[in-house]
This record gives structure tokens, sequence and C-alpha cells, in this order.
């Protein structure tokens, strides 16, 4: 998996918000029992925290809120699940090949893996507000977010697709806490 296609379309910061070192990646990786796939520790170590093209956020381990935010989906996960099953027909984070969140978007949609294979073979899976349908890609998260960006994945917009402009081609760094 390759970072280059983001680079292609958006230019990292210089100066990247709240990026580890990989052993401190390692560690976390460790600590919560899942190895990331290689395009999202790229990403992470280039970019860092912020907003892509001012719609999508990529939860950044290294960031404050991080541990908080995946807890508090996963739960809020389990909960409709547990009204009805078939809202979220997956196992959840930390069940074993379960759902992991690794970002948003300001339509109030988020994006996961579905935990099963090599983590470089991952689906990524995009919910809207923890209901059915679930959409499936079989692509890598850099890949999936160039495609969207440059309006290559037609299945994403569920009407009239909406192409981002070039000026809104841009990385935000933010600090989330």
């Amino acid at each position: 998996m390759s970072l280059q296609e983001m680079l292609d379309i958006i230019l990292p910061p210089a100066k990247p918000l709240q990026v580890g070192t990989k052993r401190q990646l390692e560690a976390i990786e460790k600590r919560i029992g899942i190895q990331f796939p290689e395009d999202y520790k790229d990403f992470i170590f280039r970019y860092g925290s912020g907003n892509v093209a001012g719609f999508f956020s990529v939860l950044n381990p290294f960031s404050e809120s991080w541990q908080h935010e995946i807890r508090t989906r996963c739960e809020n996960l389990r909960s409709v699940k547990k009204k009805k099953e078939t809202e979220v027909p997956f196992p959840i984070f930390p069940e074993k090949e379960g759902i992991f969140l690794w970002g948003a978007d300001s339509n109030a949609s988020e994006y996961y893996w579905l935990t099963q294979g090599k983590p470089d073979d991952w689906l990524t899976l995009k919910n809207h507000e923890a209901g059915p349908p679930w959409f499936q890609f079989k692509l890598p998260m850099t890949t999936f977010l160039a495609k969207v960006l440059t309006n290559r994945l037609k299945r994403f917009w569920p009407g009239d697709p909406q192409p981002f402009g070039k000026d809104e081609l841009a990385f935000e760094p933010v600090a989330y806490r």
C-alpha cells in the first residue's frame, strides 16, 4: 500500500501535529492487539492530526482523544447492535476480526476497517449514523481517500457526485484534545 496517491493530491504539512515515533506506535499496537495497515501508519507519520479537504478526519493514535474516541464509538455500536443485530452486521473491536474506526467525515459518516486477514488487505467500511447500509470497499485507507477526493469512487456519494474543487484539496493540521 502506498501513500503516494494522497501525496499526489494533497501535500502534507511541513510540521505535522501529534506525531510520535515508530516505537511508540508499535507499543500502541501491542497494547490494543491490532497491527495497523502500513498506509495508515505512513499517513499518520506524514500528515499527523487534522482535516483532509475540510471533510475527512483520520483518527490519530497519537492524539489525546484517540483512545476515548475509539472506546465511545465502539460502545455506541455495541448498544445499537444489542437492540437490533442487523444494524451492525460485524463483530466490534475488541472482538476478533471486529470493525475498527479509523475516521469520520463532516456528513456524520464513519469509516472502519473490517479487521479480517492481513492488515494491508482489510476492507474499508463506510457507515452513516450506526445503521444500515454498510458500504464495503476493497481499498486501503489512502487509496479510498484519494479516489473519493478525485471523484473516482462512484459508489461513495448517495446521489450526485460532489467533487472537491482544487482549492479544497488541502490538509489542515488540527491538534485533537
